[in-house]
């Protein structure tokens, strides 16, 4: 997939809002009410895979495969404890959208377009 946006044409938007959240694709920047924060490279990777498809459920599958490197050893409660440190930022942030488990399939980020 990554491959395929880099090809000429198929670039992905540049800028994505959901709630008070800002995300620059390009730059791989983020602003919560025009403050800049600054992610880890994990958090950075699962925040814009929620973005892109705010409002709807994001599967577990799908989230491990934006924060994690194909083949990487990783444990059972890495992505819950990701997600979580990152809804804890985004809370402290006033961000204005709701990072919401979804039992026995993904998670959702809700908020404003």
């Amino acid at each position: 997939m990554r491959a395929l946006l880099r090809r000429p044409g198929l670039e992905p938007e540049l800028a994505i809002a959901v709630g008070r959240i800002v995300l620059n694709a390009r730059d791989r920047t983020v602003l919560v009410g025009g403050v800049p924060l600054a992610l880890a490279a994990r958090e950075l990777n699962l925040l814009e895979a929620l973005v892109r498809r705010a409002n709807r459920v994001v599967t577990r599958a799908s989230l491990n495969e934006a924060a994690y490197e194909l083949g990487a050893e990783v444990f059972p409660n890495a992505l819950d404890a990701n997600l979580s440190r990152l809804r804890m930022r985004l809370r402290e942030l006033d961000a204005g959208v709701e990072l919401t488990a979804v039992r026995g399939v993904g998670y959702m980020l809700t908020g404003p377009t």
